[in-house]
């Protein structure tokens, strides 16, 4: 099996899990640079068309895994861009006060920042 390429970053959500779909299908290596939400659609995929193929489960019962699959994938994704929003918004507060503290050179709040940003050095 020859190494995957990375997805284009160009391509929309939905043209990345039709794109992963199709490499799945065709039982291609896994792309590098996958979310575990993309990582873990690509793998169901993968798996359950070799069970098809093989003759281990019928059609009908794939259609309805392949379902289950992409809810499952649905959620994740929106949990995994739940997240990196959160992340986002926590960092900008956190160079805002970090700003501030600096600014201010209160020692105890210096200290205080430190300690909270794990900081070996003065903030």
């Amino acid at each position: 099996m020859k190494k995957a390429d990375k997805l284009p970053s160009e391509l929309t959500q939905e043209q990345r899990i039709a794109e992963l779909d199709r490499l799945a299908r065709e039982g291609s290596a896994m792309p590098p640079y996958l979310t575990q939400a993309e990582q873990f659609f690509f793998q169901s995929v993968r798996s359950l068309c070799l069970m098809v193929r093989a003759k281990l489960i019928p059609d009908k019962q794939a259609q309805g895994e392949y379902r289950k699959i992409r809810r499952a994938y649905d959620l994740s994704s929106e949990r995994e861009r739940g997240e990196r929003e959160q992340m986002g918004r926590i960092e900008r507060a956190t160079e805002a006060l970090t700003m501030v503290v600096r600014q201010d050179g209160c020692p105890i709040c210096r200290e205080t920042l430190r300690v909270l940003l794990g900081l070996r050095g003065k903030a």
